[in-house]
C-alpha cells in the first residue's frame, strides 16, 4: 500500500471518512479492504462497538469442531432456547456436513435443524 494512502498524507482519493452519527452502524467487510480511523480530535471520548461475525467455513485456526453454548453461557442462559436458537450459538467450524448442528430456512421463512 502506498505510503500517502497509509498515513492519509496522499490518499489518491482511495480514502473514505464515512460521516456517522451517533445511533449510525457501518458495516464493513473485515479482510476485504484495508480500515482503520483518523485521530479523534473532540473534547468528548468516541465509543464504538465491534461485532465480528465468522461463519462456520471461516474458521481462522485449529479448534474443536464446535463448542457447545453452555462454554461461552452458562446452563441458566442457555436452557430456556429452542434447538434453533442453540445452533445459531454455536461456534465456527471447518467440517461442513458432518454432526455439527445446522439451520435451513425454509420458503416461509421457518427455521429448522438441518443436520
Amino acid at each position: 500500500m502506498p505510503k500517502g494512502v497509509r498515513d492519509c498524507d496522499d490518499d489518491m482519493g482511495a480514502v473514505v471518512q464515512p460521516e456517522i452519527r451517533a445511533g449510525d452502524i457501518l458495516f464493513f467487510m473485515d479482510g476485504a479492504q484495508t480500515h482503520g480511523t483518523h485521530p479523534w480530535r473532540n473534547d468528548h471520548q468516541r465509543r464504538s462497538v465491534l461485532f465480528k461475525y465468522a461463519s462456520r467455513t471461516a474458521n481462522r485456526g485449529g479448534s474443536r469442531p464446535y463448542y457447545e453454548p453452555e462454554t461461552y453461557w452458562d446452563e441458566e442462559i442457555v436452557s430456556g432456547m429452542t434447538p434453533e436458537e442453540r445452533a445459531v450459538m454455536f461456534g465456527p467450524t471447518s467440517a461442513p456436513k458432518t454432526q455439527e448442528v445446522y439451520l435451513a430456512v425454509e420458503p416461509d421463512g421457518t427455521v429448522r435443524l438441518d443436520n
